[in-house]
C-alpha cells in the first residue's frame, strides 16, 4: 500500500499552518516513508499550493524526494479569481494549461509529477484534452496524467482512445490516504508523530467522511 498525504486541510480551509510547520510535516512524512502529496489548484481558495511551495523555498533538496500530485478542472469562484462568477467544470485546453502554469508557480517547481482532472466533465473534449496532455508532457511540465474518480467501465467521454491511453488506469486506481493533520502537528517532539487509526480507501480517490467530532471515519 502506498500512502498519499492530502493537503486540503493544511491551509486556510483547516489547520492554517505556516510554511515552517508545513516543512516540518513534509520532513516528518519522509521519515515515515510518505513521499506523495495530493494538492488541487482550488484548495484554500487557491492558496494551499503556494503555502506548500513557500515551505519548499530554500530547501530544493526536498523537492527531489517528493511526488507532487495536483488537480485542475473545477473553476471555483473566489476573490482572487474575479472572472469566475459561477462554480463550474472547465477542462478546456486553455484552462488546463493556465492552471498548470499557476500550480508550477505556486508550488515553486519546474514540473508536476501527476496532473489529475478533478472531476469527470460531461462536456470534456477528448481530443482537446489528449492534445493538451501530450503538449504538457513534451514540455516537461507534467510527467503523468489521470482523471479522478474515472471508474470502469470507461465513461462515454473517454471513448476517445488517445485520451484513455493518456489517463492510464494504473494512475487512477491508487490508494488514497488522507491523514488528519492535527494528529501530526500536535505530537510532541519527544514522541514524534502518531499517525494511527487513519482510514483509507483502495480503488478510487475519495475523502472519507467526518463524524460529529470532526474525526475521520472508517469506510
Amino acid at each position: 500500500m502506498r500512502l498519499i498525504w492530502g493537503v486540503m486541510r493544511w491551509g486556510v480551509w483547516g489547520a492554517n499552518l505556516n510554511p515552517t510547520q508545513v516543512r516540518s510535516l513534509i520532513e516528518t512524512g519522509l521519515e515515515n516513508g510518505i513521499t506523495d502529496y495530493d494538492h488541487a489548484d482550488i484548495y484554500g481558495g487557491y492558496t494551499t499550493e503556494a503555502l506548500f511551495g513557500n515551505a519548499l523555498e530554500g530547501h530544493s533538496s526536498l523537492r527531489d524526494k517528493l511526488t507532487l500530485i495536483t488537480k485542475c478542472g473545477i473553476a471555483y469562484p473566489h476573490d482572487s479569481q474575479p472572472q469566475l462568477k459561477l462554480k463550474h467544470y472547465n477542462t478546456s485546453g486553455a484552462y488546463m494549461r493556465h492552471r498548470v502554469e499557476e500550480s508550477l508557480r505556486f508550488l515553486r517547481t519546474d514540473y508536476i509529477d501527476r496532473l489529475l482532472i478533478h472531476r469527470p466533465d460531461v462536456l470534456l473534449d477528448g481530443e482537446e484534452v489528449a492534445q493538451t496532455v501530450e503538449d504538457l508532457k513534451k514540455s516537461g511540465k507534467i510527467r503523468s496524467f489521470a482523471c479522478l474518480i474515472f471508474l470502469q467501465p470507461k465513461p462515454k467521454c473517454c471513448a476517445n482512445a488517445r485520451l484513455w491511453k493518456s489517463i492510464r488506469w494504473k494512475y487512477t486506481r491508487y490508494t488514497c490516504c488522507r491523514l488528519k493533520t492535527a494528529l501530526w502537528i500536535n505530537a510532541s517532539s519527544t514522541t514524534g508523530p502518531q499517525p494511527h487509526g487513519h482510514p483509507w480507501q483502495e480503488g478510487r480517490c475519495s475523502t472519507p467522511p467526518l463524524n460529529a467530532n470532526n474525526a475521520w471515519q472508517r469506510p
